[in-house]
């Protein structure tokens, strides 16, 4: 699998692909470890899997068109020209609402929604652009595993049945050095 990702004959997601397709086959005909029952099991554990990942990415693409309908997006726009002496005080206030974000948009919609308006305001700051995808890469990570909808959170209480109260414990130490590390 690696060297196919590192030769570029297939991506990632193509190489787990490829990978479960060949554990399935050793596991059935080689080792004969899996029946055909066991295989229809895991396929409907990794389904109900799939669509609750999916079933939160859908809702966080409707609250995504809500906020674009509401002009969050032309607010960050306008609000640029107050952070003109201070671009570090600008990506303190890009952390926190790419951190918000985060918490209640899929990742992919935020950064279609929100980057190329914040980019723009980047660049007229005078801004490094790698540190500002930095920092808004980072704080939309963070989100995701923030409640009250971060995704990941609840991809990561389906996977290690587990509550989420035990789990925000175990992440709490880890965020906050991460907050004060993103700008």
């Amino acid at each position: 699998m690696v060297g196919g990702m590192v030769t570029g004959a297939f991506t990632a997601t193509q190489g787990g692909g490829i990978v479960v397709f060949v554990a399935v086959v050793l596991g059935l005909f080689m080792f004969r470890t899996i029946s055909f029952s066991d295989l229809w099991g895991a396929l409907i554990v990794s389904a109900r899997a799939s669509a609750t990942v999916y079933l939160l990415v859908a809702a966080a693409s409707v609250l995504s068109y809500a906020l674009n309908l509401l002009g969050i997006g032309a607010m960050v726009t306008a609000a640029a020209p107050f952070f003109q002496g201070n671009p570090m005080l600008f990506l303190v206030g890009v952390m926190i609402l790419m951190l918000v974000l985060g918490m209640f948009l899929d990742i992919g919609a935020a950064l279609l929604i929100f980057v190329p308006l914040v980019m723009l305001t980047v660049m007229q700051l005078g801004i490094d652009p790698i540190q500002a995808a930095m920092v808004i890469i980072l704080s939309l990570a963070m989100g995701l595993i923030s409640p009250p909808v971060g995704v990941v959170l609840f991809i990561l209480m389906k996977i290690g049945n587990i509550r989420l109260t035990p789990l925000m414990r175990e992440l709490v130490p880890s965020i906050s050095p991460r907050s004060a590390s993103s700008c």
